[in-house]
């Protein structure tokens, strides 16, 4: 995160095919001290709010899929949020952000 207030924010306007199922498919990690807050959002609407940490990526990672096929045929813009929880080892770790 930028400060104990404000996320780091990955963006990008992405095309969601007419007529397939599309799922938005991430692969996150922890600090082994610390934890964070994903957000994922499209066109500035919450899809996803998880924590990521001990408790839900037991082996270190946390694998996520968020369904995008409501937008499909449309352009939306996608931000993925890595959000500060209390401003200890809240660096995420992104092993892969892939469109399905």
């Amino acid at each position: 995160p930028l400060d104990r207030e404000t996320g780091c924010v990955l963006s990008r306007t992405v095309e969601i095919p007419a007529g397939k199922t599309t799922s938005l498919r991430l692969v996150v990690g922890h600090h082994p001290d610390g934890d964070w807050k994903l957000i994922v959002r499209a066109d500035g609407k919450p899809l996803l709010e998880k924590t990521v940490g001990k408790e839900t990526a037991t082996d270190g990672w946390l694998d996520v899929s968020v369904d995008l096929s409501a937008y499909a045929g449309n352009s939306v813009k996608l931000e993925l949020v890595n959000a500060p929880t209390g401003w200890a080892w809240e660096g995420g770790y992104w092993a892969r952000i892939a469109l399905e």
